[in-house]
Formats: C-alpha cells, sequence, structure tokens
C-alpha cells in the first residue's frame, strides 16, 4: 500500500509542475531471469529515454563486442561439453550474470556449492554474495558474510 501512495505523490508532483513522468513497471522475478538488459537499455534509448539519467549503465561498443565474443566461444564449448557439469559451472554463472539473469546465476551456483563432492571455495560464497547484493538482496548477502568466518575460519582453533 505504500507503494501505492508514494507512486501517487510522485505523479501528483509532476503534473503540478507539468513535466513528464516516465515510469517502467518491472516484475523484477522474471527480469532477472529472461530480459536481456542491453535490449531493454537500447529500447529505452530510442524511446528517447538517457540510461544515466535513468540510472542505468552504460556499456561501450567494446564491451558488448566482448560479451559476443564470449557468447560465440561459450556455445561452441557446450558442442562439446556439458557446460552444466561441476567443471564448467563457474562459467555457466558468468555467462547468466553477463546476461543479466542474476537469478538464473545465483541458482546455478548454489547448486554448485551444495553439489559438489569437494568443499565449496571461498571463491564461490564471494561470489554469492555478490549476486545477492546485485540482485538487492542485501539482508541476505548480510547473512551470508556473518557465516562466512565460520565456513572459512582465518586460522585453525586448537581445542
Amino acid at each position: 500500500m505504500e507503494t501505492i501512495h508514494l507512486l501517487r505523490r510522485l505523479i501528483d508532483n509532476y503534473q503540478k509542475r507539468k513535466q513528464d513522468l516516465h515510469i517502467l513497471f518491472i516484475n523484477l522475478e522474471k527480469a532477472y531471469d529472461r530480459v536481456p538488459r542491453e535490449i531493454l537499455w537500447r529500447v529505452l534509448e530510442k524511446n528517447g529515454v538517457n540510461a544515466k539519467q535513468a540510472g542505468g549503465q552504460e556499456r561501450s561498443a567494446m564491451e558488448i563486442g566482448e560479451l559476443d565474443l564470449f557468447e560465440e566461444n561459450f556455445k561452441e564449448l557446450n558442442k562439446w561439453e556439458d557446460v552444466k557439469s561441476s567443471r564448467h559451472c563457474t562459467l555457466m554463472v558468468i555467462r547468466e550474470r553477463h546476461n543479466g539473469r542474476l537469478g538464473t546465476a545465483l541458482k546455478v551456483l548454489c547448486d554448485l556449492i551444495q553439489d559438489e563432492p569437494e568443499p565449496p571455495k571461498r571463491k564461490q560464497y564471494d561470489l554469492k554474495i555478490q549476486l545477492l547484493e546485485e540482485i538487492g538482496w542485501s539482508h541476505l548477502a548480510a547473512y551470508e558474510k556473518r557465516w562466512i568466518h565460520v565456513r572459512f575460519p582465518s586460522s585453525k582453533f586448537v581445542f
């Protein structure tokens, strides 16, 4: 209910000032798993919305080219190897993250941490914390940060 009230006030303020207001409603559950952000930003820019004003991150042509090359190589690897195996799981996480599918990246990483026969590495938990923060789940990121000291103590305890 509070969100509706805030939106109503925002709309009223812009109407009083006779300014244009552009509002974008995103279903975050679907957006993080299915919407290619690069396409979304291109469509918004085509319609006159400046990505910097909207709080977005613009990517240079070089970064886009590198992502395309990464995607080509990943597809080639997929022809020869099972990219969902634990051997290539980290690569899968990086791919999903670069494509803006943070929820999928997090799921793949959690499956890797849970299903891998050897103990998980600190690097995997650090990446999990980064993904949680990018998604906006700071409460879960804080929880994982508290547990990182238990999972990976800085020194061995003597009993």
